[in-house]
Parts: structure tokens; C-alpha cells; sequence
């Protein structure tokens, strides 16, 4: 006669396994829920009273249909009321909040457009805190690094967004985003990070632009564009 084995029946203590691993489970998700509020809240807070920042900004673009990567570093100067200033071997991007000069070097070009609010990308601005209004935040997960904590969220934006998704790096204490990771409409993906971040206030005239001599200028602030 073949014995039964002593113990719960099988049905009954996957029940007790479950009942000891859901509240484990719900608690964790409650806390990344309660994590995903504080960090959301925080970004909003430190924008707004955000005096300037400066950092280190490498951008690497992946073409996928080339199967080409290019990547981009240079200086970022931020200042409040969308006034930025980039500064790379290739390239200088200044705006004074109203409008926005992109000046090339090498093709000794001048272009000159009006800042658009409402577009995602006007400006690093938007690009690191925009990005976090009008979505819906999903708690990812959370990466140490040193003694530093980053909460990884992913942002989904409205249908007619691009790009519709977006994954940031938040530094959990200083609430800074730190790194952005997207993919944007044409396939392409696109990486935005930040170093040696410094918080002080900017003076206002790294946000003036002075043409240069010798140069073409197109503005695009005036009905039809043009030279």
C-alpha cells in the first residue's frame, strides 16, 4: 500500500506560501508608489526654484537605419524662463528665453528661431523637466551608484508626443534628471547625460548672443524666414 505523505495538501500550502508573499509584494509596490510621488513632486519643486545649473552634456544619437552612432559632448548653462546656453566643438546654442541663436563655425552660419513652449524639445529646459509635466510617471527601479541613489521612472506622454515614451535617471536627494533615454519617432534612439552638475545662479550675459562678423544670418522670426 502506498503511504501518504504526512503535511498540508499540496492546494493548500501554495496557499500559505501566497499569503506570506503578497503583503511582501503589495508593501514593495506601495513604497515604489510612495518613492515615484516624492521624486515626481521633488523635480517640480526643484525646477521652480532652481537659481542655475551648469554640467558637462553628452548626447549620443543612434541613426538605426545607418547603423550609425554619433556622440556630442560640450557645456550646458541653464538659467530660468527657458535661457540656455550649449556650447560644443560643432555647434553654440544661446537663448534669452524669447528667442534662440544656433551658430555653426564651420559653416559660418547664424540661425536665429523664436522659443516655442509648447514644443517638447524647445529647450534643455523642457528637455530635463518638461519632459516629467503632463505625463504619466511608472516607477522602473531604483540604481546606486557610489553613495548615490537614482530612481529610474518611465514617462508616458500624450498619443501625439515624440517622443511618445521616456526613461530618466532622477537623483533621488537633489532631484536633478541626470539622464534621459528615448527612441524618438523615426526609430533613432537618443541619450541625454549630465556631469558634474553645479547648481549657482548664471549671469545673464552668458544668455546674449553677439553675431559675428562674416556670417550668414536666417532668421526665422520673420514672416516667411529667411536671409
Amino acid at each position: 500500500m502506498r503511504r501518504r505523505r504526512a503535511g498540508l495538501p499540496v492546494p493548500l500550502q501554495v496557499l500559505v506560501l501566497l499569503s506570506l508573499l503578497i503583503p511582501a509584494a503589495v508593501s514593495a509596490q506601495d513604497r515604489n508608489e510612495r518613492e515615484l510621488a516624492r521624486i515626481m513632486e521633488g523635480i517640480d519643486q526643484r525646477w521652480e526654484s532652481l537659481p542655475g545649473m551648469t554640467a558637462q552634456l553628452t548626447h549620443t544619437w543612434e541613426w538605426v537605419l545607418a547603423g550609425e552612432t554619433q556622440i556630442t559632448t560640450g557645456s550646458i548653462f541653464l538659467a530660468d524662463n527657458n535661457r540656455f546656453r550649449i556650447e560644443t566643438e560643432d555647434l553654440m546654442l544661446v537663448s534669452d528665453g524669447r528667442s534662440v541663436w544656433q551658430y555653426s563655425p564651420s559653416q559660418k552660419q547664424v540661425i536665429i528661431d523664436r522659443i516655442d513652449p509648447l514644443k517638447p524639445n524647445a529647450s534643455p529646459e523642457q528637455l530635463f523637466s518638461a519632459f516629467t509635466r503632463n505625463a504619466r510617471p511608472e516607477w522602473v527601479r531604483e540604481e546606486r551608484e557610489g553613495r548615490s541613489r537614482f530612481a529610474v521612472i518611465r514617462l508616458h506622454r500624450e498619443e501625439a508626443a515624440d517622443p511618445r515614451t521616456v526613461e530618466a535617471w532622477v537623483d533621488s536627494e537633489r532631484f536633478l534628471v541626470v539622464k534621459l533615454l528615448y527612441t524618438d519617432g523615426a526609430g533613432n534612439r537618443h541619450r541625454y547625460e549630465l556631469d558634474d552638475i553645479e547648481v549657482a545662479e548664471q549671469s545673464d550675459e552668458r544668455f546674449k548672443f553677439d553675431i559675428p562678423e562674416g556670417v550668414v544670418v536666417v532668421d526665422l522670426r520673420r514672416p516667411g524666414g529667411g536671409v
